[in-house]
């Protein structure tokens, strides 16, 4: 059984705060308003060649130089998301940091704050046309059982994995299982229920805002797309 206490720890760990990053990218925020850099991840030293210090407080435009494309501006890039601009294409640019690596460019909001982050593109298939063919599909559906079942079967089908499921969240914190893709020798947990213990409430509120922010972010692209 497990302990009071480190179930409360659980429940009290800042998940959604840690403050790092996978190093295979770099993050930068950007304060819409005055279009300054604000937030930089260590390791655009490695990555950009250039130390954090030396661009934080900087106009955006400084990464202009730094973060590249064929017809891409960094900055204009970034006063357009900042201004809203629905005549964007419906997909993350690909850029070059370093005069080598090519990345997706992502971005996000979060309050006063256009957040970039970084994907390295792979050299093998497109990640961000796999996710948003799973996406696409998803939401092509009509009825929550069968936006759920389509679910289940895109992620298994494209990642592979022995086991994907669909986690229910209860009002009272409970959960269960009410979509799931196995393979044939796995048990199935179909319909199996646990105690709110097993996700801690900020594991649970995370999960949600993030596939929110996916979801809209999705309808968005497919709605500016279909104009």
């Amino acid at each position: 059984m497990s302990n009071p206490s480190s179930i409360l720890q659980c429940h009290t760990e800042p998940i959604h705060i840690l403050g790092k990053i996978q190093d295979r990218g770099f993050l930068i925020g950007i304060e819409k308003d005055k279009e300054q850099i604000t937030h930089v991840s260590e390791n655009v030293d490695v990555l950009l060649s250039i130390n954090a210090n030396d661009i934080i407080g900087r106009h955006c435009k400084i990464l202009d130089q730094l973060i590249t494309g064929a017809g891409f501006s960094f900055s204009r890039y970034a006063a357009s998301l900042c201004k809203g601009d629905e005549s964007l294409p419906s997909h993350y640019p690909v850029v070059t940091c370093n005069d080598d690596a090519s990345y997706y460019l992502v971005h996000s909001f979060s309050s006063n704050y256009l957040i970039f982050e970084t994907e390295p593109v792979l050299q093998e298939g497109d990640v961000s046309d796999k996710i948003f063919e799973i996406v696409d599909t998803v939401i092509g559906q009509n009825a929550i059982a069968d936006i759920m079942d389509a679910a289940v079967s895109e992620i298994k089908r494209i990642t592979g994995f022995e086991r994907v499921m669909v986690y229910q969240f209860h009002n009272d914190g409970s959960g269960q299982v009410v979509a799931e893709a196995i393979d044939l020798s796995m048990e199935p947990f179909m319909g199996l229920r646990y105690p709110e213990t097993d996700i801690p409430r900020q594991a649970r509120e995370l999960y949600k805002r993030i596939i929110s922010g996916w979801y809209m972010k999705r309808v968005e692209l497919r709605r500016l797309s279909f104009r």
